[in-house]
């Protein structure tokens, strides 16, 4: 995969965690249950906590 394809793509996956975030921001909330999360953001999720033990 060339880097403009992976960069895309890193995009497209952190896009969902953006939008939850940025909601977070405007209801200023500190946390938000997962029960209100949809699967793509969950997947969201549990791929940026593995890219954290991921070594650098």
């Amino acid at each position: 995969m060339n880097k403009t394809a992976f960069t895309i793509v890193e995009i497209e996956q952190a896009r969902p965690l953006a939008d939850v975030h940025g909601l977070m921001i405007f209801r200023r909330a500190n946390s938000i249950e997962a029960s209100k999360l949809n699967d793509d953001l969950l997947d969201a999720i549990r791929g940026a906590l593995h890219q954290q033990d991921l070594p650098p």
